[in-house]
């Protein structure tokens, strides 16, 4: 079984609110602990990510939050309109499948 890579350069796009659950399929590296520990995120481990944590109930309006911080993190992408056809286009596409 692969394992996914949660890094510092990546973490963001893993958390739900302050929360990362990591599951058992999931490795840390040291910059993504570090990143956690200094951001204030909440690590929850394996089984204790099935019992503990809520589902996350994603509104349209999270998840254009969560594209706008990937996009500007991630992909230093700070122009707005590039933000909102990016946005547009998941939005629609989550809609559509």
């Amino acid at each position: 079984m692969s394992k996914r890579l949660v890094t510092r350069n990546n973490i963001t796009g893993f958390l739900t609110g302050d929360t990362l659950l990591l599951e058992r399929d999931m490795l840390m590296t040291p910059g993504a602990v570090d990143y956690a520990r200094i951001h204030g995120i909440h690590v929850v481990h394996g089984a204790q990510a099935e019992t503990q944590a809520p589902t996350p109930v994603e509104t349209p309006d999270t998840l254009r939050q969560r594209i706008a911080d990937m996009l500007e993190k991630e992909f230093a992408i700070t122009d707005s309109r590039t933000i909102q056809i990016v946005q547009a286009t998941v939005v629609k596409l989550l809609a559509t499948s």
